[in-house]
């Protein structure tokens, strides 16, 4: 980079302080200055500073109360700001007459020791130390250490951002997938245990009272009995019933959907109960 951009922008009032930062900043060497108070007639004012503060590499804020209050800086204020947090400039906020400036409370002004100019006894060395900092500011943007940092965060964040929505979405459609399927499964296994579970009119203690047919039957349904499985469905907020040790072993898989809490009960076997109906 060759020639640094300096834009001023400054409130009408604060002419004076502004002629003279220029009479000082003119000693540097291969720097354009610009200001919002020298726009030609016939322009666009909003137009022009708008331009003014998206192209330069140096952006000097003059702070005194009427600028902060006036409908020009209420405007643009975003622009500004985007500019340093967004842009590659450099935003530095000139101290000029007191007042409350809590817009700028994050970023380092001049003078540096934080002292207004108007209340400052030597004024011409105030705005001699405000072009000592300039002069570093504009010889950091030929050396190319241009404020490029915040930028090339925001657009890495962005980037990972947009990564991480992708996967989530992928993610989201797996999920779905796996739900579709459990719920076909809990149909299916609803449907089973519907089927192999023995209706019984008594209770098997009452049937232990009964006959010796009556045992016998007891102890073979009890030989013929499997584990019935009950899983909790943590996105669907219901329960799947299992007996098949396949589909028991599936779910076991997906922990985070399915969650195991025990055996509920036993049922009949599916072929004895099949065996049974054919009886």
């Amino acid at each position: 980079m060759e020639v640094v951009k300096i834009y001023l922008l400054f409130n009408r009032k604060d002419k004076p302080y502004l002629d003279s930062l220029l009479g000082h900043l003119k000693m540097l060497e291969k720097v354009e200055l610009k200001d919002n108070l020298s726009i030609q007639a016939g322009k666009s004012r909003y137009e022009e500073i708008e331009h003014g503060i998206k192209e330069c590499d140096i952006l000097l804020v003059g702070i005194s109360n009427d600028l902060l209050v006036s409908n020009i800086y209420e405007r643009l204020k975003p622009l500004i700001f985007d500019s340093m947090f967004i842009g590659d400039n450099y935003l530095i906020p000139i101290l000029l007459r007191n007042c409350l400036y809590d817009d700028f409370n994050n970023i380092v002004p001049l003078p540096k020791n934080n002292e207004f100019i108007s209340s400052c006894k030597d004024k011409n060395s105030a705005f001699f130390d405000i072009l000592i900092e300039i002069k570093k500011l504009t010889e950091a943007c030929r050396n190319g250490d241009k404020k490029t940092t915040l930028k090339s965060q925001v657009l890495t964040l962005m980037k990972n951002l947009e990564k991480q929505r992708i996967e989530l979405e992928n993610q989201k459609e797996e999920i779905k997938d796996i739900l579709y399927d459990a719920l076909n499964l809990k149909g299916r296994l609803e449907k089973e245990i519907k089927d192999v579970i023995l209706p019984y009119k008594g209770s098997i203690h009452e049937l232990e009272r009964g006959t010796d047919e009556n045992k016998r039957e007891i102890k073979e349904l009890i030989n013929n009995m499997i584990p019935l499985h009950r899983f909790y469905n943590t996105h669907g907020d219901d329960h799947a019933y299992i007996t098949s040790v396949a589909e028991f072993e599936n779910l076991k898989k997906h922990p985070n959907i399915w969650n195991y809490e025990g055996i509920a009960g036993y049922v009949m076997n599916n072929d004895y109960a099949i065996s049974k109906k054919k009886k």
